[in-house]
């Protein structure tokens, strides 16, 4: 019983940082768009939750000689694809391709870049697991 009642709370903690990491990546990024409202962030959570931990472990022993060729960066890919499939089935979340914005600190200038679709998806995916992982890691403590 105990067990039980641990592993519902990951999987609502989880969910829970998934939505703020959503949130928090279409505040950050211009190519993600979620229609307002705490259920669409809420059902989104549990999306990319499943997504998580259904599809993404069956993605990764399917291209498993491309993240060894890659050293393990092909990871980000597999983000993108999981994420491509959530928002296949809940189309309330869409993204886009941007333009970053031209950053320049103490005298280290990165241009301006201009992301397709695969960037977009990619950088997005990256940003949401980062943001997650590092919400999971911070009230984790």
């Amino acid at each position: 019983m105990l067990c039980l009642i641990h592993l519902m709370k990951f999987i609502a903690q989880s969910i829970v940082l998934h939505a703020i990491a959503l949130l928090l990546t279409s505040y950050f990024l211009p190519g993600l768009k979620v229609v307002p409202g705490i259920e669409n962030y809420l059902l989104a959570g549990v999306l990319l939750t499943i997504g998580e931990y259904i599809f993404k472990p069956i993605l990764k022993i399917i291209s498993l000689p491309f993240a060894i060729i890659t050293l393990g960066l092909f990871s980000f890919v597999i983000n993108a694809i999981v994420l491509y499939i959530i928002i296949q089935f809940y189309p309330v979340i869409s993204i886009t391709p941007f333009n970053t914005s031209q950053i320049s600190l103490s005298g280290i200038s990165i241009p301006s870049i201009n992301l397709n679709i695969f960037l977009s998806y990619t950088l997005i995916s990256a940003t949401i697991y980062l943001i997650a992982k590092f919400l999971s890691w911070f009230f984790d403590r």
